[in-house]
């Protein structure tokens, strides 16, 4: 992945922020041997153990307290490093994930629903790899959160994981 000198400064400025926000993640769904890669105040992103070459990993949206009612995202990673194996997206609601480009380390997802989800969302992401999947090692950006009443949660294309934020092109 490339970064311009913009990517860098605004990395650092991210950084600097992340550790202010509250954290959608509630303590007590972290299990023993998880690990939280990302947590913020709309997104968290748990690994869990890595057993005999696979690591599942959560994608967690906040559904609730922000009024969350579409997202539209993807993930990235080194598929060198790793390989995506399986995604299961919530059978509620409506929900989709695109894997057109799961195998050069690029998977998309996005879902909707009118009246808002009633919880948490849930995505999870199966991965084959020779070592655990550790911080820096998937970046989530999210293109699109926004409210049941049509107003933008975020405003530009924010990437986590690897602390990189970019201004989206309008």
């Amino acid at each position: 992945m490339r970064y311009s000198v913009f990517a860098v400064f605004a990395a650092a400025l991210t950084l600097a922020c992340v550790d202010e926000q509250e954290s959608v993640l509630d303590p007590s769904t972290v299990a023993d041997g998880e690990v939280v890669l990302v947590s913020n105040d709309y997104l968290a992103l748990i690994a869990e153990a890595h057993v005999a070459g696979v690591q599942k990993v959560r994608l967690v949206l906040e559904g609730v307290e922000i009024d969350l009612a579409s997202y539209q995202g993807s993930v990235q990673f080194d598929a060198g490093e790793m390989q995506l194996v399986e995604v299961a997206v919530p059978t509620t609601d409506y929900h989709i994930y695109n894997d057109a480009d799961r195998k050069s380390g690029l998977a998309r997802f996005g879902g909707f629903a009118a009246e808002g989800f009633s919880g948490p969302v849930v995505i999870s992401l199966s991965f084959e790899s020779n070592r655990p999947i550790g911080v820096g090692d998937i970046d989530v950006e999210l293109d699109v959160l926004g409210t049941s009443a049509g107003e933008e949660i975020i405003r530009e294309s924010e990437s986590q994981g690897s602390g990189q934020r970019q201004e989206a092109q309008r």
